[in-house]
């Protein structure tokens, strides 16, 4: 039973699958449905991650020096959450 809360039940059950993917991979898609918790799963990762960075393909900058320069917008990081990669 998942009770009151199952957001926090599936990311709880998630949350090692993910940081176990990244020990052993250098990419691992975080894939779901709308509002479904992908973006605070990848925050919760990352906060524990030394130089690890965050960016949303939904601004517009950001977006642009993805595409410029794809090796630079990732360079000199570890790990890199990039949201809305479907922009």
């Amino acid at each position: 039973m998942l009770g009151a809360h199952p957001e926090t039940f599936r990311r709880r059950h998630t949350l090692p699958h993910v940081r176990e993917a990244l020990d052993d991979t250098r990419v691992v898609l975080i894939a779901g449905a709308r509002q479904a918790g992908k973006s605070t799963l990848a925050r919760i990762i990352l906060a524990d991650l030394p130089d690890a960075a965050q960016f949303s393909l939904d601004d517009e900058a950001t977006l642009a020096a993805a595409r410029d320069d794809p090796a630079g917008f990732i360079q000199h990081r570890t790990t890199v959450f990039i949201d809305e990669v479907q922009r």
